[in-house]
């Protein structure tokens, strides 16, 4: 078998200069994940000075970078991972020994997308239209989920547009990159439903982190509340609904409507589960096939064996091989089931604690004024609704649907 090999291509200011530096290149590593900038960094020994004079790179300058494994798990296994394009961000020389650190970053050279604060509203807006009128001529919006909720109100607050992006699919349970001229966006329940490429036991690693924490997190439901103080009303959902949680996450997060109140719980629930179990891992061997937005499995880790989906991943090229790190959090893929405190079924007589009730399961405005206290006869449950029993009063005069914090059984 031919020695296997692992090399980077080089294309800078659209010159291709792999030859030129192969003698003085010591070590690149290409770091890519989730809300951040992929970045470059390439280190170059600079023994006669070219590199801090007649070579000397210029920041603003673009490149390209791939990295080349040439026979890496046998023979004839050739693969590329395409790092991307990006623009010279930052030149660092060190002595001794005189070396040139070269960093590079994917963002936009647009100052005004990133760096400017900006004051906008929209009004009945989809989230992905609200993108597209944001971005600069030099970015297309690459939309990879099915989600795409519409917006009643948004407001831009002085705050940068990138900024302002990233925190939107942050409150909406989104996942951003940007790389190659293209802002993708991802759903984060979207990338855990999907299967795992490859399964790692602890023999095929060079070490690991696997860590389990309680703190913040493992919630069965979220709660999001919003007081509209010019409406002099609140919009209220809980996800999932329905049942008494064990561990409950309350969120105060401006919404418009339920639907937008729906989507920002689920996020939230979601963002807080997702750190329960994490772990980092480092390959004997690098692997150009793993990035952000794919999944892999554990086997041989006892209570960590599950499957994680990638957040992040660096590969480094140096004189000792070639490496990958992979941070990765536990997927989340069944609905979180609230624990019932009581067995409720269609035909029970339950107490109606008092309160508002409503003429459909997914009503977000009541109806009739506050009804009285008393028993009541379940007629119809929705489980997944914000108001998951329908109750037809006895001693009561609620006839409607009605939160599941009003009803318990005699």
């Amino acid at each position: 078998m031919e020695s296997r090999r692992a090399g980077v291509t080089l294309i800078y200011q659209s010159k291709d200069i792999t030859a030129n530096v192969s003698g003085d290149l010591t070590s690149v590593s290409y770091e890519e994940g989730f809300g951040q900038a992929d970045i470059v960094n390439i280190a170059l020994q600079d023994r006669d000075n070219k590199w801090l004079l007649s070579w000397k790179p210029q920041t603003g300058e673009r490149l390209k970078m791939d990295i080349d494994v040439t026979n890496w798990q046998r023979e004839g296994d050739n693969r590329k991972l395409k790092c991307g394009n990006f623009l010279v961000d930052e030149l660092e020389y060190t002595a001794p020994p005189r070396t040139l650190i070269l960093k590079g970053n994917s963002l936009p050279s647009n100052s005004n997308f990133i760096g400017t604060p900006h004051k906008r509203t929209w009004k009945n807006v989809t989230l992905k239209d609200q993108f597209l009128s944001m971005l600069p001529s030099s970015l297309t919006l690459n939309w990879q989920t099915e989600f795409n909720i519409n917006l009643v109100y948004a407001e831009q607050s002085e705050i940068p547009d990138l900024e302002y992006i990233s925190n939107q699919c942050v409150k909406y349970g989104l996942r951003l990159k940007v790389l190659n001229n293209r802002l993708t966006v991802f759903s984060a329940r979207e990338l855990d439903a999907k299967p795992p490429i490859r399964t790692f036991t602890p023999d095929m690693l060079a070490g690991y982190t696997l860590r389990h924490t309680a703190t913040r997190t493992q919630y069965d439901a979220c709660t999001v509340k919003y007081q509209n103080a010019a409406q002099g009303s609140e919009i209220s959902f809980t996800y999932p609904a329905g049942g008494t949680p064990k561990k409950a996450y309350e969120v105060n997060e401006t919404v418009y409507s339920i639907a937008e109140a729906e989507a920002v719980a689920k996020a939230a629930l979601w963002a807080q589960n997702m750190i329960s179990d994490t772990c980092e891992l480092t390959l004997i061997m690098g692997d150009t096939s793993l990035y952000a937005e794919l999944n892999i499995a554990l086997k041989g880790f006892g209570d960590f064996d599950s499957e994680y989906g990638i957040d992040a991943s660096t590969h480094e090229v140096s004189e000792s091989g070639y490496t990958t790190t992979l941070s990765l959090h536990k997927v989340i893929r069944d609905e979180p089931v609230p624990q019932e405190s009581e067995d409720i079924k269609i035909g029970d007589i339950v107490n109606f604690a008092g309160g508002l009730h409503y003429v459909a399961s997914m009503a977000t405005t009541p109806t009739g004024g506050t009804r009285t206290a008393g028993t009541a006869k379940v007629t119809n449950i929705a489980a997944s609704a914000p108001h998951p029993y329908h109750l037809i009063g006895i001693t009561s005069n609620v006839y409607g649907w009605v939160d599941a914090s009003t009803v318990s059984k005699e």
